[in-house]
């Protein structure tokens, strides 16, 4: 009997400081991952046709951000798609408009299979030693009943663990792709024009920002035309200088 208690707390030592790591979910940059911007001209028929693409390789979305731009609408996608489907579908999405950025990368999941897996068969041969060290005892012993409460704990473990594998496998078997969407307008360098307009719009929410705006913008348009004007003047006044002393005088 002295035994059981000593092979109880062994067992507690043993599983105490990996529970912790059991608990760890498996990141998201476990397998496969692309992100593209895209300009297009209108980005609700861009997410139509991606949405259709997405449908034909059965994959699905997971997360949608739209925004209000000054140029139009800026709509964000979180998308999950069969990893073996993945570069076809990317194939699609960049027909859909003009890629202004693209970016792919993937992490093996083999160490993660590893660390869980290994994981799982500790937790289950420990519940079974838990069980079978019980089986021992009546079960109105006190040691009997602090064995079922560990019981129940290695199992709930264990049933985690089974949680964050499957949650593994759904990140393997589906990459992650993100798709931004925005208008051609708000990717190209901003005109004067547009950045009268703006002025013009903040005028009305904002009319301190407005006038710093304006004071910046008409300051960075007249500083170089002062300069030239300021350099025109100086060679002028030398000019009349000069001209000044190379007069002959007069008799005296």
């Amino acid at each position: 009997m002295r035994a059981r208690p000593a092979f109880l707390a062994a067992a507690l030592g043993v599983l105490g400081p990996g529970l912790a790591a059991a608990q760890d979910t498996p990141g998201e940059d476990i397998g496969r991952f692309a992100e593209l911007v895209l300009a297009v001209e209108d980005p609700g028929r861009a997410e139509a046709a991606i949405r259709s693409g997405l449908q034909a390789v059965g994959g699905y979305v997971s997360d949608r951000e739209a925004a209000r731009l000054d140029v139009g609408d800026r709509v964000s996608l979180d998308l999950r798609v069969s990893a073996a489907s993945l570069d076809a579908f990317l194939d699609r999405v960049r027909q859909v408009g003009t890629v202004a950025r693209e970016e792919t990368r993937s992490r093996d999941p083999t160490p993660e299979y590893a660390r869980v897996n290994s994981r799982l068969a500790a937790l289950e041969a420990a519940e079974r030693d838990l069980r079978e060290q019980r089986s021992f005892l009546a079960p109105d012993e006190p040691l009997a009943l602090d064995l079922q409460r560990e019981v129940a704990a290695v199992r709930a473990d264990r049933l985690e663990t089974l949680a964050r594998r499957t949650l593994l496998d759904e990140r393997v078997q589906y990459a992650h792709v993100r798709v931004t969407m925005l208008p051609e307008a708000a990717l190209r360098p901003p005109t004067l024009a547009d950045e009268f307009r703006r002025t013009f719009t903040m005028v009305w929410t904002d009319p301190t920002q407005a006038a710093r705006k304006v004071f910046l913008v008409a300051g960075g348009i007249l500083v170089p035309y002062l300069g030239g004007l300021a350099l025109v003047a100086w060679v002028a006044l030398a000019i009349a200088r000069k001209r000044r002393r190379g007069r002959p005088q007069g008799p005296v």
